[in-house]
């Protein structure tokens, strides 16, 4: 057998939440910041890692819209994403915060079988009135 991974092992990585997540805005799909996700247990959190300011947009901004002590504190680092694992390490439920409304929602989030997407929908209330986003696995 070689010293590589076990193919189970591997198989287990490309499935895996964690890791770097580009998120794109708006109609024209434009990057728009890079999450890192941890997983530690069942427990999922997201903080941003990198930022794509829009043009004429500060190039470090703070987040204005937080509450509390996150309030005025710089984007990059910023915890947005706090979820459970739900089934089998490709569902998750939890919350996202918003940082350019200054809002958190609800959040249910699945893992495409291939590891390469994320799909989240964010929502109050029910998730039918629910705004939906697809992350891209940053490799």
């Amino acid at each position: 057998m070689s010293a590589g991974l076990h193919p189970l092992a591997a198989a287990e990585e490309v499935g895996a939440i964690a890791g770097r997540w580009i998120t794109f805005a708006g109609a024209l799909h434009q990057k728009r910041a890079v999450i890192q996700i941890v997983r530690t247990g069942a427990i999922v959190t997201g903080r941003i890692v990198d930022f794509f300011p829009k043009p004429g947009e500060d190039s470090h901004p703070i987040c204005l819209t937080c509450q509390g002590a996150d309030q005025g504190l710089p984007i990059l680092g910023l915890k947005i994403l706090e979820m459970v694992e739900e089934a089998g390490g490709h569902s998750f439920r939890g919350t996202v915060f918003d940082p350019e409304e200054g809002r958190t929602y609800r959040c249910v989030a699945t893992l495409q079988a291939d590891g390469k997407q994320l799909h989240l929908r964010g929502y109050i209330g029910i998730e039918l009135f629910g705004r939906s986003e697809t992350w891209v696995r940053l490799e």
